[in-house]
């Protein structure tokens, strides 16, 4: 069982989003075929929302992409993974201050190098990304779902954090994925 509902920013005030949505049963069927490596492939095999059936079949990270950060205390954090069909996937993770890679999977196998530079175009406040891009148009993320998180940081501190899905675009070519961007408050 799940709700669901029209209007995903209701979710915001959840007694709100509560009352807007509607309860309905939810099956889902995937399996995970690897293709560039142990964790990049296809995930295939449909959902089934209130009887409606519907097929998938995207390419996919089995895991999540924990690459290595600064060990030090940072003020932002910029985690990236992205899909460029079955040839291609990009993870990146950059720490301010501090350092950070990019991975890049293909059939010639997982090539790590230091990440360019990096510019991050914030969307109306401080703490969400509208677009970033990484070298010279190597690499363009623009964020198409947004949602802002609480987290706590060790020692006693805290950090805003954005998420969701993006349309990134590496040399011409398109691909989707995900986007984490962390901004340390204290």
């Amino acid at each position: 069982m799940a709700l669901a509902g029209d209007v995903g920013g209701l979710y915001w005030d959840l007694e709100q989003a509560f009352a807007a949505s509607a309860l309905c049963t939810v099956k889902l069927d995937l399996s995970f075929r690897r293709e560039l490596s142990d964790d990049y492939g296809v995930a295939e095999g449909w959902i089934d929302v209130d009887g409606a059936r519907h097929g998938i079949r995207a390419h996919a990270f089995a895991r999540h992409a924990v690459l290595s950060g600064s060990p030090g205390v940072w003020s932002s954090q910029l985690t990236l993974t992205a899909a460029f069909g079955s040839q291609r996937a990009v993870r990146v993770r950059h720490d301010f201050p501090g350092s950070g890679a990019l991975r890049e999977l293909t059939v010639s196998g997982d090539v790590s190098e230091p990440l360019p530079p990096l510019t991050i175009g914030l969307d109306g406040d401080r703490y969400t990304p509208a677009r970033i891009v990484i070298g010279d148009d190597t690499l363009v993320c623009e964020p198409h779902t947004r949602m802002a998180i609480t987290r706590p940081l060790p020692p006693h501190r805290q950090a805003r954090v954005t998420f969701g899905a993006a349309r990134f675009i590496r040399n011409g070519e398109a691909g989707f994925g995900f986007y984490e961007y962390a901004r340390a408050l204290v």
